[in-house]
């Protein structure tokens, strides 16, 4: 009987460092698995907040160019006005420079007659009549 209390005896503490071992190993692959998962939330954390920042620099260069193209739009129908403006401007340039150039030169020949006349008025007495 002593010798199956000296084996009960013997068995008892190999049971108790077998769970013991086995208790380590399964706290040591837990603490891996967390530490795994950890680094797992971490990294997707990180990349989530890498994520907004970006969306929120794309957003705000989207509203830039959205202003951007509103200004852009604007001052090209300004200029689009003033070009028509400017076009309506010079056809009526180029029409009181024509009517002033007819004016000018149907003013020579008026002119021309007129000087005529006057020599004929002025000058035709003083010339020696035929004898």
């Amino acid at each position: 009987m002593r010798k199956k209390e000296n084996l009960l005896d013997f068995h008892a503490p190999l049971s108790s460092l077998l769970t013991r071992r086995k208790a380590e190993g399964d706290r040591v692959e837990m603490r891996k698995r967390l530490e795994d998962e950890t680094n797992k939330r971490t990294r997707e954390q990180n990349n989530n907040h890498h994520v907004a920042e970006k969306i929120a620099t794309l957003e705000k260069e989207r509203r830039e160019l959205s202003e951007r193209l509103k200004k852009d739009s604007e001052a090209a129908e300004k200029l689009k006005k003033a070009n028509t403006e400017l076009s309506v401007a010079r056809a009526a340039a180029q029409s009181a420079a024509s009517d002033l150039e007819d004016r000018w030169v149907g003013g020579a020949d008026c002119c021309e007659r007129e000087m005529m006349a006057l020599v004929f008025v002025v000058f035709l007495p003083l010339l020696p009549t035929k004898v």
